[in-house]
């Protein structure tokens, strides 16, 4: 099976391959990112970060391929939303209870 595989892509259509290695060139550049950004911060900001980067792909895709928006789309927004703002206000609620440090950036130590 290896070797059909390796065939399939020695012979692929050039146009085919350039589109492969530039989605696995991105897919690097993606990962990379969300390291940089769990070294900065955490793990919890990384996942913030990967969902508001899918909110927005949904939203521009909306714009870039018209299609319907139903009642079940406004209604996610909402929900998406209403979750996000709740979250952040219990977060806000804790930090101020607790006086901790929240949110910002930092340098982990070795």
């Amino acid at each position: 099976e290896m070797s059909a595989g390796i065939d399939w892509l020695w012979h692929m259509e050039p146009g085919f391959a350039a589109g492969l290695f530039a989605f696995y060139a991105l897919q690097l550049i993606g990962v990379q990112a969300i390291l940089e950004i769990v070294q900065l911060f955490d793990a919890t900001m990384a996942q913030v970060v990967s969902s508001v980067r899918r909110i927005c792909t949904f939203g521009l895709s909306f714009l870039v391929f018209p299609k319907p928006f139903g009642p079940a789309h406004g209604l996610g927004v909402v929900l998406v939303v209403g979750c996000a703002f709740l979250l952040e206000k219990s977060r806000s609620l804790q930090h101020h209870h607790h006086g901790g440090h929240h949110g910002g950036p930092h340098k982990r130590t070795k």
